[in-house]
């Protein structure tokens, strides 16, 4: 069974996957951005959204 690493590798090998794939970017680092930020808060997925009810 291959990694999906493997997969990924493969997948953007089609130009259409990867034009889909670069154009999630933006989205993808701000995810990101917003776990890292959680994560330095030392805050759990659940103490995250019990916060977001909150407000």
């Amino acid at each position: 069974m291959s990694s999906y690493k493997d997969y990924k590798k493969k997948a953007l090998q089609n130009p259409e996957v990867k034009a889909e794939y670069d154009a999630l970017q933006p989205e993808y680092d701000i995810i990101q951005a917003m776990i890292d930020a959680r994560v330095q808060q030392n805050m759990t997925q659940k103490d995250l959204s019990a916060k977001m009810l909150i407000v």
